[in-house]
C-alpha cells in the first residue's frame, strides 16, 4: 500500500481529475448543506415556495467527461460574431454623431491586442521559420572521431522510444530505455541525461495545454503501460513522475559506484 492522498482506481492505478476527486470528498457535505437550506427556506422560514425548482448540480463525476476546450474554428466563429456585432453598433454610433469614418478602423476594438494575443492567450510563432536564418550563420562540421561526453534530452528520448513489447513501466525501462542509454554509453566515456522541469508559470505551459489532455496514472514498477502512450505524456505530473523513475533506473543499473577503500 502506498502513502498518498490521491484518489485512484485500484486495478488500473489511474488517477482521476482533481475536480472529480474534489466532488468525491465533498459530496456528502454538499448534499447535507443543500438539504438544510431546503428545509430552512421552504418549511421553517417559508421564504421560498415549495413549488420552486431545485437547482441542478453540475458536478464532475467519473462517468462524465471533463469539459473540452473549444476548437480553433469554434473560437474563430465566436470572435467573428462578436466583432460583427461590435462594429455594427460602433458604425451606427459614428454615423449618428457625424464621426470621421476614415479614422473609424484605425483603432483596435479588441479586449487584447491581436498581434500579441490569440483569444486571450499568448500568440506563438513558428520556430521552424528561424531555421533559414540560423543556417546562414552556422558552418557545417563533420562528426568528431572520438567523443568523451554525450548529453541526451531525456524527455525527447521518451517521446522517441515507443513502448514496443513492454507491458509495465519496469519493462519499458529494462527493454527499451536502458538498452538505448547503454548503446550511447558505448560510444563515449560519459553520458549525461537532462530532464525537463514543468512549471506552471512557464511560457511552454501554454504550448503543452494546446496538445490536449490525458489520463493521470501512477508510475510504479508493476503498473501496466497505458495503451495511448502520447496521451499519457500529455500530463505533466505523469512525465515528472516517470522521469524520476527512469533516472532512478539509470542510477541503479548503469552508474558506476565508487569503490570503498
Amino acid at each position: 500500500m502506498e502513502d498518498s492522498s490521491d484518489l485512484l482506481v485500484l486495478d488500473t492505478r489511474d488517477i482521476p481529475d482533481q475536480a472529480v476527486a474534489k466532488t468525491f470528498r465533498g459530496i456528502e457535505k454538499l448534499g447535507q448543506d443543500q438539504y438544510d437550506s431546503y428545509l430552512t427556506q421552504r418549511l421553517i422560514e417559508r421564504t421560498t415556495p415549495v413549488s420552486d425548482t431545485i437547482p441542478k448540480n453540475r458536478l464532475s463525476l467519473f462517468c462524465r467527461p471533463p469539459t473540452r476546450t473549444p476548437s480553433k474554428v469554434t473560437q474563430m466563429v465566436a470572435s467573428l460574431k462578436s466583432d460583427c456585432a461590435l462594429f455594427s453598433r460602433l458604425y451606427i454610433a459614428c454615423r449618428t454623431r457625424d464621426g470621421d469614418l476614415e479614422n473609424f478602423f484605425k483603432h483596435e476594438n479588441h479586449a487584447y491586442p491581436p498581434a500579441l494575443s490569440q483569444w486571450g492567450k499568448l500568440r506563438l510563432g513558428t520556430k521552424a521559420d528561424l531555421t533559414d536564418c540560423l543556417e546562414k550563420l552556422c558552418t557545417s562540421e563533420g562528426e568528431p572521431s572520438t567523443v568523451e561526453v554525450i548529453i541526451l534530452d531525456g524527455a525527447a528520448i521518451v517521446n522517441m522510444l515507443r513502448p514496443v513489447g513492454a507491458k509495465t513501466f519496469q519493462d519499458y525501462a529494462t527493454l527499451v530505455f536502458l538498452p538505448y542509454i547503454k548503446a550511447e554509453l558505448a560510444k563515449s566515456n560519459r553520458v549525461d541525461i537532462i530532464w525537463d522541469v514543468y512549471r506552471q508559470d512557464s511560457l511552454m505551459n501554454t504550448t503543452r495545454e494546446k496538445r490536449g489532455k490525458g489520463v493521470r496514472k501512477r508510475v510504479t514498477t508493476v503498473n501496466s503501460i497505458p495503451e495511448n502512450w502520447q496521451e499519457f505524456l500529455r500530463i505533466d505530473d505523469n512525465k515528472t513522475e516517470y522521469f524520476h523513475f527512469l533516472a532512478h533506473q539509470v542510477m541503479e543499473n548503469l552508474c558506476e559506484r565508487p569503490r570503498r577503500k
